[in-house]
């Protein structure tokens, strides 16, 4: 019985030994972790400040928001806000302002100027207006026209038509030889210009026609468009060290 006592006690033991083994590895770890990110952080705010110094201020932002989601630390969303302004971004400015302004700073005074003005700027700032909207245009009145003119010589090749048929009946009826030969000479003539008004009338009229449908399948209302998506990004902003 002491034996089996004593092994109880070494398996405890073994395994409040283990235990803490296991939880004495896992703290360097997640300090490790936390070091690689501030380490990156620290990395991303310098090259950001470089960046601001060449004048490209919209990288400078990006990297100052990557940083603070990488290590969230409320100096450098100053930053941020001078880097808005630059930009003339005065939405940006104004949440990066009001954000660093939560964190208490020794130069809130300053600060709270500074936020201020970006407020005065965005308030002054016009609306953007709506798209002016093109009138639309109405329908040209040269289709019809042009139906209309083929359709008046169609008529009139009709005429002709019926004119040059009534000279051959009076060619048939003459007597005479030379007064029906002289009668069938003008219906073939008459026939003849019948056939050129008519097919010139033809074409001229469907080619009309035409036209006038092409110009109404153009006119109609086009749907209007879906709007667009649009990806804002909010003032939850970038900042480890330094200011700009």
């Amino acid at each position: 019985m002491p034996e089996r006592l004593a092994c109880q006690r070494l398996v405890r033991k073994g395994l409040v030994l283990a235990l803490a083994g296991l939880a004495l590895s896992a703290v360097p770890a997640r300090a490790q972790v936390s070091d690689t990110a501030e380490e990156r952080a620290l990395e991303l705010n310098r090259r950001s400040a470089e960046l601001y110094r060449q004048g490209n201020y919209a990288e400078a932002a990006a990297l100052l928001r990557e940083a603070y989601r990488l290590r969230p630390e409320p100096v450098l969303q100053y930053n941020l806000a001078r880097a808005c302004e630059m930009m003339a971004d005065y939405a940006c400015a104004v949440g990066a302002y009001e954000s660093y302004l939560a964190s208490r700073p020794a130069d809130r005074a300053a600060v709270e100027a500074k936020l201020a003005a970006a407020r005065a700027q965005l308030a002054a700032r016009p609306p953007t207006p709506p798209p002016a909207e093109t009138p639309a245009r109405g329908r040209s009145l040269l289709p019809p026209i042009v139906t209309a003119a083929g359709a008046v010589g169609l008529g009139v090749g009709i005429t002709l038509v019926l004119i040059a048929r009534g000279r051959h009946d009076d060619a048939v009826a003459d007597p005479t030889q030379r007064g029906a030969m002289d009668k069938q000479q003008s219906a073939e003539s008459l026939m003849t210009g019948a056939n050129v008004v008519l097919v010139a009338s033809g074409v001229v009229a469907a080619a009309g026609a035409v036209w006038w449908i092409v110009d109404a399948v153009a006119k109609r209302p086009e749907p209007a468009p879906p709007p667009a998506a649009s990806l804002q990004v909010g003032p939850g902003w970038i900042g480890v060290a330094g200011r700009f």
